[in-house]
C-alpha cells in the first residue's frame, strides 16, 4: 500500500519558487510520476489485494427440530408371553382372577389393536383388522384366571361410542380369527385348535374351540352387549362376566 504523505512534509512549494523552463519539465514529470504511482497503487490495492481478501462469515447456529412425539415401543409375542408368565407366578386361590395392565417399556398403556396384531399377525391388513382398528377403543381390560389346570389370559374391549357397524357384520368378520393362530393367546403358546363350534355363555352366543393336548384350554370369543371378549378359558370367561 502506498505511503501517504501529509502536505507539511513536501520538500518544496511550487508557488514560492519561480520555476524555470527546465524546472517546469521536472515539475510536470514529477506530477506525472506521482499520478502514475498513485494510479498503480490504487490498482494494486483495489484489484490485486482485493482478490486476496477472504470475506469473514458469521457462524450461525442452525437449530435442528426434534420431534416431541415418541415412536411407539415395539412389542413381540415373545415379550408379551414372557410378561404374562412372570405375572402368572403370583399365587391366587383357584377359580379367581385378577386384572392386569399391559404397558410398554416406557409405562404407556398398549392399545388393543397393537396387542392383537402381535398375537395374531395373520390378521394384519385384513378386513377384520381394519374393523377392529376403526370400531373398537384403544383401551382394554386384561385378566388372568386361575384354576387347577393353570393360568388363563382373558381380554375385553369395548366398541367405540360412535361405531356404526352392525352386530351381524361384526360377528361374521370375527370368524376370520378361527383360521389364525389363536394358540398364541396362551401363556404357553399352543398349536392349532380343533374346528370352532357355536356356543354360548350366559345366554350370549359365542364361538369356541379346544386344544386336546392341554386340559382346560378352551378358546372362546364373543360379542356380549357392546364388548368383545377373547378368553383362553370358558370357566374364566364366566367368572369375569359374573363380576359385572
Amino acid at each position: 500500500m502506498p505511503q501517504q504523505v501529509s502536505p507539511s512534509e513536501i520538500a518544496f512549494k511550487p508557488e514560492e519558487i519561480p520555476a524555470s523552463h527546465s524546472s517546469k519539465k521536472i515539475w510536470w514529470l514529477l506530477i506525472i510520476l506521482i499520478i502514475v504511482a498513485l494510479g498503480a497503487g490504487a490498482y494494486y490495492y483495489y484489484f490485486m489485494m482485493g482478490n486476496q481478501i477472504t470475506p469473514t462469515t458469521e457462524n450461525v447456529a442452525t437449530e435442528t427440530s426434534q420431534s416431541t412425539e415418541e415412536a411407539p415401543a415395539m412389542i413381540s409375542l415373545a415379550n408379551l408371553t414372557a410378561a404374562l408368565k412372570i405375572e402368572s407366578e403370583e399365587v391366587l386361590p383357584l377359580d379367581n382372577f385378577k386384572e392386569i395392565a399391559l404397558v410398554n417399556e416406557e409405562g404407556r398403556a398398549l392399545s388393543f389393536f397393537n396387542v392383537l396384531s402381535v398375537i395374531l399377525p395373520e390378521l394384519n391388513g385384513t378386513e377384520l383388522a381394519n374393523t377392529i382398528k376403526n370400531n373398537f377403543k384403544d383401551e382394554f381390560q386384561s385378566y388372568l384366571y386361575y384354576d387347577e389346570n393353570g393360568v388363563w389370559p382373558i381380554y375385553k374391549v369395548s366398541l367405540k361410542d360412535n361405531s356404526s357397524i352392525d352386530t351381524m357384520t361384526l360377528r361374521a368378520q370375527l370368524m376370520s380369527m378361527e383360521n389364525a393362530s389363536v394358540g398364541n393367546f396362551y401363556i404357553d403358546p399352543l398349536g392349532l385348535a380343533v374346528a370352532f363350534k357355536d356356543g354360548q355363555v350366559n345366554s350370549f352366543p359365542t364361538r369356541y374351540s379346544s386344544f386336546p393336548e392341554k386340559p382346560g384350554a378352551s378358546f372362546n370369543y364373543g360379542l356380549i352387549n357392546s364388548d368383545l371378549y377373547l378368553s383362553t378359558s370358558y370357566q374364566g370367561l364366566k367368572k369375569v362376566l359374573e363380576s359385572y
